[in-house]
């Protein structure tokens, strides 16, 4: 049941908040949608100001609390108007430890000098953009504002103002791509040499516009599952010959460029989350050791109305039984190269669990689908590298249910 009570109160009752390392904002503003998105957003750009306020309003009342990632995503953080940008980045740099990761989400159009020195003042020192690709077809094609020089001009400004940790989101498997042309995306990445990519197989989602222009045949098939599953280890093969490190399923980076904060929510950690449609995951220790999600209204006016009114933001909670622990574990931390450790497990998990995990695990390793590294004080269980790509299935058979 969600309960009712204003932000002051609710660090009463979950004193754990104090102790969270990482804190997620969710912007949930975009001047246009993209045709594959089905994450909460609004076009509603006249609600900006009043949402800055509430959040700062919800920081202020955590201070003096000390984190050590802040991610602003969304959404498009980089709509925001710069005064009011600024007065967000200036409180939440309030939270953070010295040499704590800062990481804005912005979209290539809306990255100016302006922008940049912005971002560059008050603190951050990691920007993710979302370039998607470097090809103008494929840019209208998913409703994207910015152009691919815009993307190149944006990763340089950036530069200039020394943020000097930038990310890019790239997308393959388009209709119609062909691996020469993935190919040709991929060495565009290189050639800018960005810190850290993200990149993922474009994936149809129920009710977005995507899914519509596909079943009414507005748009060519998306390509076969073979198809993908080359495009997706050539980027593997030549993002390593370039120096990436292939971290996590879908990330790459260069030597110590990592994303801290996604690697948190690898790793295990809490977070704190706020903001419309925002779901964080905290650990609550008394009586005993308890973890919960939760997630917040999606939606825009009643977020506002509930922070003014001193009302809870949250609109459900769970409570994280051991089973699904697990199942959570396996669905990130067996994304990650460093895999799952078997200590972990049986130290977070039930016996039962422990066991079916190094059991399972022992069947999959036989058929070449994890790889199982043990010394004497503990046993990592991996995704084999070259079965990352149907890496879902591997997963379904390691769940618990």
């Amino acid at each position: 049941m969600t309960k009712i009570f204003n932000f002051a109160r609710k660090l009463t009752l979950y004193p754990t908040l104090f102790s969270h390392n990482m804190l997620y904002i969710h912007v949930p503003f975009c001047k246009s949608r993209c045709i594959y998105c089905n994450f909460f957003s609004t076009t509603k750009m006249e609600l900006r100001r009043l949402y800055v306020d509430v959040i700062i309003r919800q920081l202020t009342a955590l201070q003096p609390t000390h984190t050590d990632t802040v991610y602003l995503g969304g959404g498009t953080p980089s709509v925001i108007e710069r005064d009011d940008l600024q007065r967000l980045l200036e409180e939440c740099r309030k939270m953070l430890d010295g040499g704590g990761e800062f990481t804005v989400e912005c979209n290539p159009d809306d990255v100016t000098d302006e922008l940049a020195e912005t971002l560059q003042r008050c603190g951050v020192n990691r920007v993710s953009l979302g370039i998607q690709t470097f090809n103008d077809e494929r840019l209208k094609l998913i409703n994207r504002r910015h152009s691919a020089d815009k993307a190149r001009e944006a990763v340089n400004l950036l530069r200039a103002r020394n943020i000097n940790n930038v990310s890019i989101d790239l997308m393959f498997g388009f209709p119609a791509e062909t691996d020469e042309e993935w190919i040709a995306e991929i060495e565009e990445a290189i050639r800018i040499k960005p810190n850290h990519i993200s990149a993922y197989c474009l994936t149809v989602e129920e009710g977005t516009v995507l899914h519509k222009r596909l079943s009414d045949g507005s748009l060519p098939p998306l390509p076969d599952e073979d198809t993908l599953e080359r495009q997706y280890y050539t980027l593997c093969q030549k993002l390593k010959s370039a120096g990436y490190e292939h971290y996590e399923i879908s990330n790459f980076c260069l030597p110590g460029f990592h994303s801290r904060h996604n690697s948190g929510y690898w790793q295990d950690k809490p977070y704190l989350a706020l903001g419309a449609g925002a779901h964080g995951l905290e650990i609550i220790q008394q009586p005993s050791p308890t973890r919960k999600r939760y997630w917040n209204i999606c939606d825009i006016n009643e977020f506002i109305r509930r922070v003014n009114e001193g009302i809870s933001v949250i609109d459900g909670s769970e409570d994280i039984d051991s089973a699904t622990h697990y199942n959570d574990l396996i669905t990130t931390a067996m994304r990650t190269n460093q895999g799952l450790s078997a200590e972990h497990v049986r130290k977070h998990c039930s016996p039962t669990l422990a066991d079916y995990f190094t059991s399972t695990a022992k069947r999959l390793a036989s058929k070449g689908l994890v790889e199982i590294i043990s010394d004497k004080n503990d046993t990592i269980v991996r995704l084999s590298p070259n079965k990352l790509f149907v890496s879902d299935g591997i997963l379904a058979e390691l769940i618990f249910s």
